[in-house]
């Protein structure tokens, strides 16, 4: 359940969330916390090892709420090593939101196999240029018509994508030289959780990248 705290952070309970300590990546829950005070939080664990943390380490964060990114900047204040390991961050003063919903496409350049049936032995083949949750934009040189259903292989960086289903929405002439003659924007259809998994954390890095460049 989204809570909105004091000063506009929005949390919810029992979420995962990816934490960044040492610059490695680490996916952790939300376990409890106290408006501008801290926030509790598991501490990251490596190969079954519960991480050791020091006070005033750094901590980043990042996850999606409720078609929200959420990203900030944090610090290690205490941790206690039991049954259950956590550890007391401060509250952020300052943090970052972006409208998931609102501004989500990615551009991208993968490759891609699309089929007409599941599975199919000779999939057509076509590029990837923008990605979202929700959908796609590709090129490629094998006609589809408006409405026709297709079934997505590719792989990003945060996994692999089999048998997505998807819809063609609109399609156009590519009207650029190169063998790939035609622009479908593709609509995903009913993704089950594991492909949903994939593509949010692709656009959460994805974001994640782009705010780490602007600071530096």
């Amino acid at each position: 359940m989204k809570v909105v705290t004091k000063n506009g952070l929005p949390l919810g309970l029992g979420i995962r969330v990816q934490s960044s300590v040492r610059g490695e990546q680490h996916r952790v829950s939300i376990r409890g916390w106290m408006d501008n005070q801290y926030i509790i939080a598991d501490i990251p664990n490596f190969h079954g090892e519960v991480i050791r943390l020091a006070p005033q380490t750094g901590v980043t964060i990042n996850y999606t709420i409720d078609g929200t990114f959420v990203s900030f900047k944090t610090a290690v204040l205490h941790t206690f090593y039991q049954a259950v390991s956590l550890m007391i961050l401060d509250f952020p003063r300052n943090f970052e939101t972006y409208n998931l919903r609102r501004h989500q496409r990615q551009r991208a350049h993968f490759p891609l196999a699309f089929s007409i049936e599941e599975n199919a032995v000779s999939p057509k083949q076509g590029t990837i240029r923008d990605i979202s949750i929700k959908g796609a934009l590709i090129i490629h040189s094998d006609m589809l018509q408006k409405g026709d259903r297709v079934f997505l292989n590719f792989q990003l960086q945060t996994g692999n994508l089999a048998n997505l289903p998807a819809e063609v929405r609109n399609i156009r002439v590519n009207k650029k030289n190169g063998s790939e003659q035609f622009v479908s924007g593709l609509q995903f259809l009913h993704p089950h959780d594991d492909q949903v998994r994939v593509l949010r954390e692709f656009v959460e890095t994805r974001l994640n990248d782009r705010r780490n460049l602007k600071r530096a």
